[in-house]
């Protein structure tokens, strides 16, 4: 260092050659600095495994004082004391520092230690920001064309007419999936910039996982896909409504939007292809696999993770039934590209799917947790999980008497049942709010001796008062989420309250986000 710098000063009058061989040194000291690192990190692996082995043994051995002696020897051994790599990292931050920061020593190991980001590509970096405009400009178009067929159609009922949400619910199912996603990866960068390894936690392999960034990329193409789709749906609507010469081409590119958009969106997600995110989906489909066997698989965090995230999306239970009822239908009665045959297909598919969805398919995910909840207390891994299970379990005994009560008692204020479904309903949103702050997040815990009031002794986001905001946050959205678990019971088979709905389920998914980042 001391001679490439000396060099580097008696070449400073040839600008480009001195710019050049700074970089080479500035590289070269990051190597240099990495390997140590790399060194240092290999060592402490060794020390810890050592630990582990000494310790089994003293758990086996009667040799105790022996295994105790062994314990104390190697704390004094330099398989952990790397005190000379040590050393060289210092030195090495501290030639950096004086040649290159200006002696700051602080502002030189930032720049020697490994990125915790890694940064995009030109390529990824020019498609992201081409689906960020995309997806900017679609939504323009959306609010817009929404006004302009509120204010103009169905003679004033309902904000948009029947005939228009009638591919709400296609839409929507994939939307809020697309969402969640979304919010996701901004978690997960987050999560890697503050140096927490995600990928340990929910057991990914970090040679073949998927970058937040390449996720995040993927994705929101998807929604830009998504968006465009919807836009020109709504303007083939407002053709046919106002433009009778263009009404059965109209008529008949309406369907074909929506229907080639739900085929497209599934065929990527779906196809087993190394495009589209091919080690990501395979990780997916492999926990789902153990989600759907948890009876009978051993429970791993992981699973647990996921399941938790399909009882933030319950709403797309519905939307995948009425999508399919809806395009069966079409069909079958031979007039897909009608939007008048749209309408009355739309009315019996969302009967059909709430009685559908009530009973089989829409308890499914709580049931899938209130299973590995026990499982994992009959393995031993504490009461804890009895806590968990009674959550819900008390989610499966909601759902169940908000099906009774709209599907056999037709919505009888007065019958025992909707007391019963009332005191339920409360009973869970105050559990699991309880349950959410104390044992997810580990905050609201009364400590004498606690640095941040109501909150943990090491926080990881520096600023304190996002954490009270998060409490109060999600206090609200789990008032907002009893709603989604009885969605037969508040909005009903009904299109009018399709967007209300729809508002609902998107704060859910936003909850649940929050969630993610704070008990991660």
């Amino acid at each position: 260092l001391t001679m490439t710098s000396s060099s580097s000063r008696s070449n400073s009058n040839n600008n480009r050659v001195t710019r050049l061989r700074q970089d080479q040194q500035i590289q070269a000291c990051r190597r240099i600095y990495r390997l140590l690192l790399l060194t240092h990190n290999y060592r402490i692996l060794n020390y810890i495994g050592l630990c582990k082995i000494v310790k089994k043994h003293d758990k086996l051995s009667p040799y105790c004082k022996w295994a105790r002696g062994l314990a104390r020897a190697l704390d004094r051994c330099q398989t952990y004391n790397s005190s000379e790599i040590q050393h060289c990292m210092n030195r090495l931050v501290d030639a950096y520092a004086s040649t290159f920061t200006d002696r700051d020593r602080d502002k030189a190991r930032h720049d020697l230690e490994p990125p915790t980001i890694i940064p995009l590509t030109p390529l990824q970096s020019r498609t992201l920001s081409i689906s960020l405009i995309v997806c900017a400009i679609n939504i323009l178009l959306l609010l817009t064309q929404a006004i302009v067929i509120a204010l103009k159609g169905d003679g004033g009922r309902g904000l948009l007419p029947n005939v228009a949400l009638s591919a709400l619910p296609i839409y929507r199912f994939y939307g809020i999936l697309l969402l969640h996603t979304i919010l996701w990866c901004a978690c997960v960068r987050y999560l890697q910039g503050a140096r927490i390894n995600y990928q340990l936690i929910l057991g990914l392999d970090p040679h073949t996982a998927t970058s937040p960034a390449r996720m995040a990329n993927f994705f929101l193409s998807l929604f830009a896909i998504w968006l465009s789709s919807i836009n020109l749906y709504l303007f083939t609507y407002h053709l046919y409504e106002h433009d009778r010469i263009m009404a059965p081409t109209a008529s008949r590119a309406s369907f074909s939007f929506n229907f080639i958009t739900f085929i497209v969106l599934t065929s990527i997600i779906l196809q087993p292809f190394h495009f589209g995110l091919r080690h990501a989906r395979s990780y997916f489909f492999r926990v789902l696999r153990g989600i759907f066997g948890t009876p009978f698989t051993r429970v791993t965090y992981e699973a647990t993770f996921i399941a938790n995230q399909a009882t933030s999306l319950l709403a797309c239970m519905p939307d995948i039934s009425y999508t399919i009822c809806f395009y069966l239908r079409s069909f079958i009665t031979s007039s897909p590209s009608s939007l008048i045959q749209t309408e009355d297909t739309m009315e019996y598919c969302l009967n059909f799917n709430f009685l559908y969805i009530s009973w089989w398919l829409y308890p499914l995910p709580n049931f899938w947790r209130f299973t590995q909840c026990l499982k994992r207390y009959w393995a031993g891994a504490g009461i804890r999980n009895l806590g968990n299970a009674f959550k819900y379990g008390n989610r499966l005994v909601v759902a169940l008497f908000a099906g009774l009560y709209t599907h056999h008692f037709d919505n009888n204020s007065t019958h025992v049942v909707y007391y019963l479904w009332l005191t339920f309903s409360i009973i869970n949103v105050i559990y699991s709010y309880y349950w959410d702050i104390v044992h997810d997040w580990g905050l609201m815990k009364f400590r004498r001796n606690s640095r941040h009031k109501l909150l943990r002794h090491h926080l990881m986001v520096p600023h304190h008062f996002i954490y009270y905001i998060a409490i109060v946050g999600n206090m609200i959205f789990r008032l907002i989420s009893g709603f989604n678990l009885s969605p037969t019971v508040f909005f009903g088979p009904d299109a009018d309250t399709s967007l209300v709905a729809t508002f609902f389920y998107e704060s859910e998914s936003i909850r649940r986000s929050i969630w993610n980042f704070f008990r991660l």
